[in-house]
């Protein structure tokens, strides 16, 4: 992973994210969360899967895992992913199309390629993020929606193709009902043409999947193919810029707290009257989002940072 100063006044960072070899030639890129910056707005997690031609008998398995307190998303660019869940979702989704699973208080899925996918030959590209819920709904109950790519509305200005996957932006609005405000949008650049993000969000990020852009005059190439841009404008004269929050929920921390004090699994859990595997959950979330590989380097940051 590489990060370096943009050169680009607007222009906070620019984040290479490292490519992690799943095997068999089935590669994840995660731009966030990073060391310098571990969120976007409420987006905690950016994964690019792919792009991978699979081979014959080859194909994504994700077993089932637990997810809690978060909301994913998931967008393909190519190739199928078949979704099932322990609401009794089972949804394939293709290029263009939205699954949004809002875990709340716990959910369970897996994500797989269909067999109609592993006879060789087929792709599979896409990205998934992951959406911290407001601190009110981070137990509510879990629920589940697709939407398929003909759902999802889409425009054109200047030559410039726009799909709005989520939230609203030069007059297109998501059907993607969320718990907070965001956007995130799909937009296709041909040659010598010019856009410009909306400057309502506060944190903006751009994430380049293929070819290369200018900023302010500022050019990034196919060397830094699917490079992070955080565009943190001072919005306005009375309200500087903002600092980086804490990422975890009310009960992450309540978690990380307990873990600072030296408890075990079974102690927080009955101390917050959680079963363990809830508590494992929990802690895979504050390990993902703090960037932290145990619970010493998790507390230690958490601790610099204030938030306990």
């Amino acid at each position: 992973m590489a990060v370096r100063e943009s050169g680009v006044d607007k222009v906070d960072l620019v984040i290479l994210p490292p490519s992690r070899d799943l095997g068999d030639g089935f590669t994840v890129r995660r731009a966030l969360p990073q060391p310098q910056r571990r969120m976007v707005g409420p987006f905690i997690f950016f994964d690019q899967m792919g792009p991978v031609e699979l081979r014959d008998g080859q194909g994504l398995d994700v077993r089932p895992h637990p997810h809690i307190g978060l909301a994913t998303v998931t967008y393909l660019i190519e190739g199928e992913i078949m979704h099932r869940d322990s609401l009794g979702s089972v949804q394939p989704i293709r290029p263009g199309a939205l699954n949004w699973m809002s875990a709340g208080s716990g959910i369970v899925h897996s994500e797989r390629s269909p067999d109609s996918q592993r006879h060789g030959g087929a792709k599979l590209f896409g990205l998934q993020l992951w959406v911290a819920l407001p601190a009110a709904e981070e137990e509510s109950a879990p629920s589940f929606v697709h939407h398929d790519a003909d759902e999802i509305p889409s425009g054109e200005m200047d030559g410039v193709s726009v799909r709005q996957i989520v939230g609203a932006m030069d007059g297109l609005a998501s059907p993607v009902k969320t718990l907070s405000e965001m956007i995130y949008a799909e937009i296709a650049m041909p040659p010598r043409t010019r856009y410009r993000i909306p400057g309502e969000q506060v944190e903006r990020a751009f994430y380049l999947i293929e070819g290369g852009v200018s900023v302010d005059g500022q050019g990034f190439g196919p060397s830094e193919l699917r490079a992070v841009l955080y565009d943190l404008p001072y919005p306005s004269k009375d309200r500087p810029r903002s600092v980086e929050p804490c990422p975890l929920s009310a009960r992450e921390l309540e978690v990380l707290k307990r873990l600072a004090q030296g408890m075990v699994y079974k102690q927080i859990a009955h101390e917050l009257s959680l079963s363990t595997s809830t508590v494992r959950t929990h802690l895979h979330n504050i390990y993902g989002k703090l960037g932290a590989v145990d619970r010493a380097q998790a507390v230690l940051y958490a601790t610099e940072q204030g938030w306990l």
